[in-house]
């Protein structure tokens, strides 16, 4: 017989399990054992020296030091580097418009549905 063992884990996310009673001796996934389940990212990716994305930070960072707002910055940066991956944008707007990571995933999704919006189509 088996049953259902729930697990918070510091991450304060739940994690449900099915035990399993082999002969006797309990069978359960390492993570509740004390172990962790995934190990997490510690830091995130590094935008590529691609001469676009530098071009890019620097834009930003040059609108940003003029006094306008993130929002100016990352869509003047958005053009400029909008064919390379989520991962290297976000990175973008992060080092150029001075945004946390959280902010320049907001931001990134934000710029793709002002850019479709305000792009003519062909």
């Amino acid at each position: 017989m088996g049953y259902i063992v729930a697990h918070l884990n510091s991450d304060f996310k739940v994690h449900l399990a099915l035990t399993l009673n082999l002969g006797g001796q309990r069978v359960m996934p390492s993570y509740l054992n004390g172990e962790p389940a995934m190990t997490a990212n510690p830091s995130p990716p590094k935008a590529p020296k691609d001469p676009a994305v530098a071009k890019a930070i620097a834009s930003g960072k040059a609108l940003i030091a003029q006094g306008k707002s993130k929002v100016a910055a990352t869509r003047a940066m958005y053009p400029l580097i909008q064919s390379e991956s989520r991962e290297v944008i976000c990175q973008a707007f992060l080092e150029g418009a001075d945004l946390t990571e959280r902010g320049a995933l907001t931001y990134f999704y934000n710029a793709v549905r002002y850019f479709k919006q305000h792009t003519p189509s062909a």
